[in-house]
């Protein structure tokens, strides 16, 4: 979906704060910890609560250790000064000794990185990597014993389920809000030419700041990471999470690599084929500019080559040529089929991706 066409907003969730802020101004926008109970101090009086609050309450207890603050700081320079902009989001617990789940888009750019425990610790933090194709992330802190939070299979999830959101919005530390899965499967664009597909859409209120943080299922399972609102405003539009299941890919690089591997590259641009091109008899499929080091060239495709299929999924755009690609991984052999306009030729060629740059 081209959110501009739709003439909706979206919100990616990092909850940046523009200027000169240090990390104590960040944390003063959130309740005093003397102030709010934690989590765990929810407790209900028996006799008091419906059955539909018990399973919030109960679902909260489960999962509010597992969730972490994160801030981030990022200096960007202008032609005049430099400025340190402050971030804040919210990761997830995946492992006891250290490793947390987030959104990319909350740590991508950051300089550094603090962790806030729910016992109140803050921790530097290390990002591992992220894939910006499922704007996911994972980053490690230096601690054992934490408490990781139990995921389950996000694609049993059905239409007019309960789920929770825990998070951080707009500094506001361990918000909860309810909702249902308003939908599934759903597509935006991401960031830059990216689209993040098969999300999960929520009623749950979300605001800047909640990226990265779980979406849970009554049982207090993980279902989803949030990631964007779509609305005229944060908070007044529809929330969607990333399918937890996206992240087993990031997951099982960390325990194989230690980190979050780059998405490969075939070392090439690629663009829609034009509309004249087609006139003239070129099919549908992605223009290719070949970098003369990367693998496609080592395979033999060229500048000016159309591919117009990956393995056995066609390639009509650049929006197909994404999705053939969502799924590979470094080291993968894909087979190219391809068009070559100056000789009218369809070509295959096995292409051995590498790690991106």
């Amino acid at each position: 979906m081209n959110a501009n066409r739709a003439g909706l907003i979206i919100f990616f969730l990092s909850g940046a704060l523009v200027g000169v802020l240090g990390f104590q101004a960040v944390r003063l926008v959130a309740p005093r910890e003397d102030r709010a109970p934690t989590l765990h101090a929810a407790a209900a009086a028996p006799g008091l609560t419906t059955d539909y609050e018990r399973a919030i309450i109960s679902a909260v207890k489960t999962v509010g250790p597992s969730v972490v603050s994160v801030q981030t700081q990022e200096t960007v320079s202008s032609f005049f000064e430099e400025d340190v902009r402050q971030g804040l989001g919210t990761g997830v617990i995946i492992s006891p000794d250290g490793y947390i789940l987030t959104n990319n888009h909350v740590v991508a750019d950051a300089e550094r990185i603090v962790v806030k425990l729910e016992d109140g610790r803050q921790l530097p933090a290390k990002n591992l990597g992220g894939d910006p194709r499922i704007d996911l992330a994972v980053v490690k802190v230096d601690a054992k014993n934490l408490r990781p939070a139990v995921t389950t299979d996000s694609d049993q999830l059905v239409v007019g389920q309960l789920v929770i959101a825990i998070g951080n919005p707009l500094g506001f530390e361990r918000t909860v809000t309810t909702g249902i899965v308003s939908a599934l499967k759903r597509t935006l664009g991401g960031r830059g030419s990216a689209e993040l597909e098969n999300l999960i859409q929520t009623d749950a209120t979300i605001n800047p700041g909640n990226s990265g943080g779980p979406l849970v299922n009554s049982a207090g399972q993980v279902v989803g990471i949030n990631t964007a609102v779509v609305g005229g405003a944060p908070g007044g539009g529809m929330g969607f999470a990333v399918p937890i299941n996206y992240a087993r890919r990031v997951l099982a690089d960390v325990k194989q690599f230690g980190r979050v591997r780059r998405p490969p590259r075939m070392g090439i641009e690629y663009y829609d084929v034009p509309a004249s091109a087609k006139d003239s008899g070129a099919p549908a499929g992605v223009l290719l500019n070949v970098y003369r080091d990367g693998p496609a060239w080592a395979a033999g495709l060229r500048t000016y080559d159309i591919i117009t299929k990956i393995d056995t999924q066609p390639v009509a755009n650049a929006q197909d040529y994404a999705r053939a690609m969502r799924n590979k991984n470094a080291g993968d052999t894909i087979t190219v089929t391809a068009f070559r306009p100056d000789t009218s030729r369809v070509l295959t060629a096995k292409v051995k991706l590498e790690e991106g740059g």
